[in-house]
């Protein structure tokens, strides 16, 4: 089944498909996602470049969709938000030992503290910044004209006017 936009002007039929312009935005999606992936690759690293390719669990995690209207670009690594936009966190000194809770450790209340080691409150520090290292954007700005370009002509390409009784279509 075919999904088409239909305008109709007394004499004209014009008719836009929307499998062609879905089909686009599938290439737009795959293309963003491919320069993503490029851009972390090949990237030195340090804030404001996109993140250094280590693991490879970031390039790996972005992917593209088509829906019916738009493209859905996602990357499901943990840490990616944090990555493209920046983030302030806590952390703390983990190489001092004393800052460090560890498990089965008696607190200063006498409570026995379970599971993982973790850091004591004390040593947490509320001013831990981490750069942005964008990705995305970037991708997106580096592909806009081209993305712009291959939707115009899947919109244009795949127009037809069809000539109609516009007697017929105007009602009595």
């Amino acid at each position: 089944m075919a999904i088409a936009i239909e305008i109709i002007i007394p004499a004209v039929s014009i008719e836009l498909k929307a499998k062609a312009i879905r089909r686009a935005l599938g290439a737009a999606g795959r293309l963003l996602a491919a320069t993503a992936r490029g851009l972390i690759e090949s990237s030195p690293g340090g804030a404001g470049n996109p993140p250094k390719n280590r693991t490879g669990a970031l390039a790996s995690s972005i992917r593209s969709s088509a829906r019916k209207s738009y493209v859905k670009i996602v990357a499901s690594d943990g840490g990616s938000t944090a990555l493209e936009v920046g983030a302030v966190s806590g952390g703390g000194d983990t190489h001092n030992q004393a800052n460090i809770l560890f498990a089965h450790e008696i607190d200063a209340r006498g409570n026995i503290k379970r599971g993982a080691n973790r850091l004591k409150k004390s040593a947490i520090n509320k001013n831990r910044k981490m750069a942005a290292r964008p990705f995305m954007n970037p991708a997106l700005e580096s592909k806009r004209d081209e993305i712009q370009a291959r939707l115009q002509q899947a919109i244009m390409g795949d127009i037809e006017f069809k000539l109609t009784n516009w007697r017929k279509n105007m009602g009595p």
